[in-house]
């Protein structure tokens, strides 16, 4: 067992060679403290500066717990030839900030980090089983964050340059803002959560459930997937110029949305509620039924509202079409006030209805391969074709 003690103001520890014990190790200062050698233990290692910083440009590495703490930082920065690492089966971390340049912070079974202000990464955390980051201020990844387990994050912004993995579950909850510009994955379920905006110009995917609470979300040409089910909540507005998808069913719900070359898809039933404006000028997909409710709707000329099977729009307001709604089955169109198919297509392959509390204005094509219901609260004007 070793225990080495500075307990003088300002005292602080450097470790340049090799430091080895059979059991416990234990080192504490009231400085800073260097680990530039090699600092092992058969059993635990404790970590402690309480009035700087630690600094790891070698290795520190337990069988069992690795504890270190700092009322500062901690920061890992490798030497030339040799990566900085914090290895045990047991890593936990608690620190001012943590920012952990190139080196390696690695568990076996469980890691977990937690600071009063920031942690930046841009080297690699890596554990063996669950991981749990949790951050007073910013949690910035431009590095690997992986986990055997689950991947827990928690920030008051989480910014993502990086990759984030877990075999199992991720969850990332940001008290503002969530920024992804690389990859989140994850095998069974991932949940993001932000009280802001989620920003998203990369790849978060899951091979489970994908469940997003969002202020607004913004995916620009990025991709959200999920081979499961994806729920959707955004209480104020979605972007989308990229790709929302599921395998199975996409549940959807937006104060307003627009949808602007983006693909909005799911191969099971789609259900999308806005509750104020839905401006589409790309794909709405649905392999069984779709359901779209919204206070109104404007489909654009390279707007698509496909469904497989029905195809049912509840609008409050007016629905303007100047692009495709096609049904596999019955399609059923409701407007609170007026629907206009201007020089566009309104298709079903079994049977249509079409109800609107104001007028229906058709300049386009109606076509039902069945029967074809229409009924006007005011005036039905065609100059088009209404076919079946």
């Amino acid at each position: 067992r070793i225990i080495l003690v500075g307990n003088e103001k300002g005292v602080g520890v450097n470790l340049e060679g090799i430091t080895h014990a059979t059991d416990e190790l234990v080192l504490t200062a009231d400085g800073k403290i260097r680990i530039k050698g090699r600092v092992s233990s058969d059993k635990d290692i404790r970590i402690a500066s309480g009035g700087d910083s630690v600094e790891i440009s070698g290795s520190l590495a337990a069988a069992k717990v690795a504890d270190v703490a700092a009322a500062k930082s901690l920061a890992l920065k490798s030497e030339p030839g040799a990566r900085a690492l914090l290895y045990a089966d047991d890593v936990r971390v608690s620190a001012e900030s943590l920012h952990n340049g190139d080196g390696r912070i690695e568990s076996g079974t469980s890691l977990a980090v937690a600071t009063c202000s920031d942690i930046t990464n841009a080297g690699a955390l890596v554990s063996g089983g669950d991981a749990v980051l949790g951050a007073g201020g910013v949690v910035a990844n431009a590095g690997q964050v992986q986990a055997g387990g689950s991947l827990e994050i928690k920030g008051k912004t989480v910014v993502n340059s990086g990759r984030m993995f877990s075999i199992e579950a991720v969850k990332i909850h940001s008290a503002g803002d969530i920024v992804n510009s690389c990859e989140i994955m994850s095998k069974k379920s991932t949940v993001l959560e932000a009280t802001a905006t989620i920003s998203n110009t990369g790849v978060i995917r899951t091979e489970g459930q994908t469940t997003v609470s969002v202020g607004s979300l913004k995916n620009a040409g990025g991709s959200i997937e999920a081979r499961d089910v994806m729920v959707l909540d955004a209480a104020g507005h979605i972007a989308n110029t990229g790709l929302l998808s599921a395998e199975r069913v996409a549940v959807i719900n937006a104060a307003s949305l627009s949808n602007a070359g983006g693909s909005i898809l799911s191969q099971g039933d789609l259900d999308l509620g806005v509750t104020g404006v839905l401006d589409n000028s790309g794909v709405l997909y649905s392999g069984a039924s779709g359901l779209i409710r919204a206070g109104s709707m404007r489909n654009d000329p390279a707007g698509q509202a496909l469904s497989q099977g029905d195809l049912t729009l509840d609008l409050g307001a007016d629905l303007e079409n100047f692009g495709v709604l096609n049904a596999g089955n019955y399609l059923y169109l409701r407007s609170g006030d007026s629907l206009f198919n201007l020089g566009a297509g309104i298709l079903a392959q079994v049977g249509l209805e079409l109800v609107a509390q104001g007028d229906i204005t058709n300049s386009g094509g109606i076509q039902s391969g069945g029967t074809g219901l229409f009924q006007a609260g005011r005036m039905f004007l065609n100059s088009g074709d209404v076919l079946a």
